[in-house]
């Protein structure tokens, strides 16, 4: 196995895990705020490829904390905010374990 393309992979996770996490933890902080921003940038029916694109990637990117956020706006405040971290322990836990995984096969 190409020792670059390994190096270039593992960073490209950490990147993405990281950017994952932190957009979360912005969620779990600000609330609705960070939702209303996502919201914004993102198409809700995307009719052309530029719009299917543009979703695609804002999803790619920052599309597990607004996601899970979504599913527990059911609930109060309180119970919202300790599923979030909750959640974002879990994330940051399994996204480790995928990196260590990742590190151990390249």
């Amino acid at each position: 196995m190409n020792y670059i393309w390994g190096e270039n992979t593992l960073l490209f996770l950490l990147w993405f895990f990281t950017l994952q996490a932190t957009y979360g933890f912005l969620i779990l902080l600000t609330g609705r705020l960070m939702m209303d921003y996502f919201e914004w940038a993102v198409y809700e029916k995307p009719d052309t490829t530029y719009q299917k694109v543009v979703n695609f990637i804002m999803y790619f990117m920052i599309g597990s904390g607004p996601y899970i956020y979504s599913r527990l706006e059911k609930y109060n405040w309180f119970l919202r905010k300790l599923l979030m971290v909750l959640a974002l322990i879990a994330q940051i836990i399994i996204s480790v374990l995928i990196y260590e995984i990742f590190n151990w096969v390249i």
